[in-house]
């Protein structure tokens, strides 16, 4: 039996070594509108936090600005120097928007590029020494480019006078809490409507300031898998913006597919994180095993430069190269669910691992296949269609774990 390196098809490092964009294949999502339910609350709390009370908060894990539940911090210096003159000057400011959490803590909805830049610049010495901030990259800030205190240009904290030091730490800042007993989705509303600024949050950075949980923490170590990573190549960007921890989330939600699903492809993976956002330790072990094991077989089988990417010729694949510049989530998902159902890469012969790429090719020629990975591919109807397809292609030429109902269309 070949070792699993030797078993990879890997397309040459020349033709694939640029970063690639994902497909916009989800047009029109946000038009779907919710499920009707029971009348939905959002219960908030004003506070008028003095600075100096926020960055203890912050310090003592009461605040949490750990990147894993919030967006990476992306202000540079020139932005986060003007907030700290903005205070120093008492010129009004943005309103900072948290979420409590069931055990009482709060994270942030909007303002964490504006709590993270006083953080840098009042308590520079507790971003070394502070195991909150080993997984930051937070460094001190020294004020830079300010146009109406410019005296104070290449000042650190310990540089201001005790005056301006006294009149930074007491400023207040309007907070409102998000208390823990509102409605879920409707936390998810707030975030999407708050988040208008500059650096704007996605849709994956809202879910883990949501729905922070065991399922969080799976999804963001799944997408450290090196094989994965090598797979998907996404662009800087979309690494930066989690955008790798949704796909991960989609191939789980969408393997358990329910015969409900009304098309709304963010209300759905919101849903299942909601709704599996606490899970076991075997449970977490047993999903992220089957992720790996999923990963090992399109890498083993299609590899780098094939493996969700949509051919040049559908109908002659192998012989005409694929699109180089966009990976395809409709070919993500369908390939990724129907190669669960495999055994695992080292139990295949290089006579199964041949003949299920062949097989894989095929299904591009197939009409119903192919027109389910270009439009409308959240509809429940082109998802079960794309998986059903390749799922029918393989199992023609070897044995599969079979499909649940709700994922094979009728």
């Amino acid at each position: 039996m070949p070792t699993l390196e030797e078993q990879s098809v890997t397309a040459p490092t020349e033709e694939y070594s640029e970063e690639i964009a994902i497909e916009d294949e989800n047009e029109n999502i946000e038009d779907i509108p919710y499920r009707i339910q029971e009348p939905r609350r959002l219960n908030t709390q004003p506070y008028d936090y003095a600075v100096r009370g926020l960055m203890d908060m912050i310090i003592e894990g009461d605040l949490k600005l750990n990147p894993e539940y919030q967006r990476n911090y992306r202000w540079d210096d020139k932005q986060a120097s003007r907030f700290v003159e903005s205070l120093l000057l008492n010129i009004p400011v943005p309103v900072i928007y948290l979420n409590e959490e069931k055990d009482t803590k709060l994270t942030v909805i909007d303002g964490q590029q504006r709590l993270a830049s006083l953080l840098r610049f009042i308590k520079p010495e507790e971003l070394k020494v502070n195991p909150l901030f080993n997984s930051m990259s937070l460094e001190a800030l020294t004020l830079q480019e300010l146009r109406v205190r410019s005296e104070l240009n290449g000042f650190t904290i310990r540089k201001l006078s005790p005056e301006d030091r006294s009149t930074l730490q007491k400023r207040h800042i309007r907070c409102i809490v998000i208390l823990n007993e509102s409605d879920s989705t409707l936390k998810f509303e707030v975030f999407e409507r708050l988040n208008t600024g500059s650096v704007k949050l996605t849709d994956q950075e809202v879910r883990n300031c949501v729905y922070n949980g065991p399922l969080n923490e799976l999804l963001i170590k799944a997408t450290k898998y090196p094989k994965y990573q090598e797979l998907i190549k996404l662009q800087t960007k979309d690494k930066n913006n989690m955008k790798d921890a949704e796909l991960v989330l989609r191939f789980f939600a969408y393997r358990e597919l329910p015969e409900d699903y009304s098309g709304n492809y963010t209300e759905y993976l919101n849903d299942y994180m909601e709704e599996h956002r606490i899970i076991s330790d075997a449970r977490y072990q047993e999903l992220l095993n089957i992720f790996e094991k999923t990963v090992n077989l399109c890498h083993g089988i299609l590899g780098t430069g094939v493996a969700f990417l949509k051919p040049s010729d559908r109908k002659n694949p192998s012989n005409t190269g694929w699109a180089k510049s966009y990976m395809n989530g409709a070919i993500y998902d369908s390939q990724m669910i129907v190669y669960s159902c495999l055994p695992k890469l080292e139990e295949l012969s290089p006579t199964n691992i041949e003949q299920i790429r062949n097989a894989t090719f095929q299904a591009f020629a197939n009409d119903d296949y192919w027109k389910s990975i270009a439009g409308g591919t959240a509809r429940s109807t082109q998802i079960k269609r794309r998986i059903t397809s390749l799922y029918d292609s393989i199992v023609q030429v070897i044995e599969l774990v079979p499909l649940p109902p709700s994922l094979r269309i009728n």
